[in-house]
């Protein structure tokens, strides 16, 4: 257990120091990538941390990532590292915007989404079904739970995403996103690290 909670340290650590140096580095998120524009920090009504295993795949071709999700009312950082600890993506959200940056070989090769549509994903899966209601509210855009561990987005009345929970909380428990438009699944096991509301 000791060196379990030492190595999810050490891999928070190295995470939020990657973020810190690419932070020098991020340009605002490119037009076009198909991304909604994403929720403000404060909707979250929390502050948390979390550490998890991304796993994007594309038909036959998968990539496995390690990633730390830091969300306060001002802000939200999310770093992608790959297996190797090279960084893959790295996402700032706050009151200046976004600002997001790829690791252009991974995304190159057809392996991972844009990281602003990671951050959709994210939010889809870990914000409340209510912020994320009033978000989409006047828009093409809508979100419900038809079944119980079930969420889907639709736009325009057409199924775009469907997310699966296997537990109560998606920060704390394995959860499964499939992106029809785009054509690829998330699986995201998440392990909360810090809670504070």
């Amino acid at each position: 257990m000791a060196s379990e909670n030492k190595r999810a340290t050490a891999s928070w650590i190295a995470c939020c120091a990657i973020w810190a140096l690419g932070g020098c580095a991020s340009t605002p998120a490119s037009d076009g990538s198909g991304a909604w524009p994403p929720l403000s920090p404060g909707t979250l009504s929390a502050t948390r941390t979390a550490q998890q295993v991304l796993r994007v795949a594309f038909g036959d071709r998968e990539a496995t990532l390690n990633c730390v999700v830091a969300v306060t009312p001002e802000s939200i950082n999310v770093v992608g590292t790959t297996a190797a600890g090279m960084r893959a993506f790295t996402v700032k959200y706050d009151s200046t915007g976004l600002q997001a940056q790829s690791h252009l070989p991974l995304q190159a090769a057809g392996q991972l989404p844009p990281p602003e549509r990671l951050l959709n994903d994210l939010q889809l899966v870990h914000w409340p079904l209510e912020a994320l209601q009033r978000h989409f509210k006047g828009t093409e855009w809508s979100v419900a739970e038809p079944y119980r561990g079930t969420r889907r987005l639709l736009r325009a009345g057409r199924l775009v995403a469907e997310v699966h929970f296997t537990g109560a909380d998606a920060w704390s428990g394995t959860s499964w996103l499939a992106n029809l438009e785009s054509g690829y699944t998330l699986g995201v096991e998440s392990k909360l690290l810090s809670d504070a509301r």
